[in-house]
């Protein structure tokens, strides 16, 4: 294969229960190989200490396994699709990070799981509200919102959230048409030249 190429194979998955899926395989160029295998040589949290001959070939190429059919999803945008995976990664570091998911003094059971669901609640409602004022900024400026700024932004105004649940409707739309700008104004997310945003790339390759 030279660089860049993409080949497409049709692979069944699972011990027992077989599963047919699509195996997408892409060159890459030397040096990102040689990278690959250097991080699989030194990685110390597996303790990697043999690696086959088979395993590090493996590196001169980046696999990915899909049950999309050819029709949702073409194997020439399967790559750059698969790097919105990083998005969920970054809804659990806000959890964490903002929200004090992991963070649990000693308590009984019963007032464990109050406080945990309420903490659950809580992140699912402001989850839901980013994600409104997210695609309400990429409509009207073509701006797309940075999870972690927004997130960390709403975690220090919990009470924001609970004045758009009980206030009053027009209230309500007041704090909304506020935090919305304020939101516009800071957590706008940074652009890489040349790369397109998680937002243009589900506009691009999902629509």
């Amino acid at each position: 294969m030279y660089v860049g190429q993409i080949e497409e194979l049709e692979v069944c998955l699972g011990a027992e229960k077989k599963v047919k899926t699509r195996l997408v395989i892409e060159k890459v160029p030397d040096q990102i190989a040689h990278q690959k295998r250097r991080n699989l040589k030194t990685d110390k949290v597996n303790k990697r200490k043999i690696l086959s001959k088979g395993r590090l070939e493996f590196c001169a190429v980046n696999a990915f396994i899909s049950n999309t059919t050819k029709e949702q999803l073409s194997k020439d945008h399967i790559r750059a699709v698969y790097g919105l995976r990083w998005q969920i990664e970054i809804y659990f570091k806000t959890w964490k990070s903002y929200m004090s998911i992991d963070k649990i003094e000693k308590m009984n059971i019963h007032r464990f799981n109050c406080t945990h669901y309420a903490s659950l609640i809580y992140i699912i409602l402001s989850t839901k509200l980013f994600f409104l004022l997210k695609c309400r900024t990429w409509q009207k400026h073509g701006k797309e919102l940075s999870e972690l700024k927004a997130m960390k932004l709403l975690a220090r105004h919990r009470d924001w959230i609970w004045d758009i649940i009980y206030e009053p409707i027009q209230k309500t739309r007041d704090r909304l048409e506020t935090l919305q700008e304020i939101l516009n104004t800071h957590c706008i997310k940074e652009r890489k030249k040349g790369k397109l945003t998680p937002y243009q790339t589900m506009t691009l390759y999902l629509s």
